[in-house]
């Protein structure tokens, strides 16, 4: 009878979290995020490993430490949420935060020159864009707004431009006000 009122009190607990929407900083263990995200109808939209950082994180081996990052979506793009774990992508993390909500999310296919066709955002991120992908990075996701990051200043904008051809990425936000992107993430 125990064993069954443990099951109850997780289930229950589980549903307390379908229940309301996920929030920048908050943690869950991989179980739960999945979860959650489940009964918010959120999809990966990309994955990947984080390289390194805004400090040189190594392990004990002097290897740069490397972790899962996420990025999700709910089919119609009105919210999503950048999540990072606390391992690499090939092992399970046991924590993973929301580092951003997002909203207005959209997906590009990387195959097709976006800069020909921009998206329509600010004239000063549509020169970034076009920057990047003159110099083969391609956007492959654009948020329109954001949520919980970076510490400081709140970014208009949060983008994942990469090399799909050599599988590399980086994800950055845009701060329309100083003009200034800020790469976050090195995937």
């Amino acid at each position: 009878m125990r064993v069954v009122g443990a099951l109850y009190m997780t289930a229950a607990a589980v549903g307390a979290l379908q229940a309301k929407a996920l929030e920048p900083f908050q943690c869950l263990s991989m179980e739960e995020m999945n979860a959650a995200l489940k009964a918010e109808g959120q999809r990966t939209v990309f994955i990947g490993d984080r390289i390194g950082g805004p400090t040189d994180n190594r392990d004990e081996a002097g290897n740069v430490r490397s972790w899962v990052v996420t990025v999700t979506s709910n089919t119609d793009g009105s919210r999503g949420y950048y999540l990072e774990g606390d391992r690499p992508r090939r092992e399970v993390s046991t924590k993973v935060c929301v580092s951003a909500r997002l909203s207005g999310v959209q997906l590009f296919d990387p195959r097709k020159r976006l800069f020909a066709n921009p998206p329509l955002v600010a004239g000063d991120l549509t020169r970034y864009i076009f920057e990047n992908a003159q110099a083969g990075r391609e956007p492959f996701l654009l948020a329109s707004d954001v949520t919980g990051l970076p510490p400081g200043r709140i970014p208009d904008s949060f983008m994942v431009l990469g090399n799909e051809r050599e599988q590399s990425a980086f994800v950055a936000t845009w701060d329309g006000d100083s003009r200034m992107a800020r790469s976050l993430a090195t995937l």
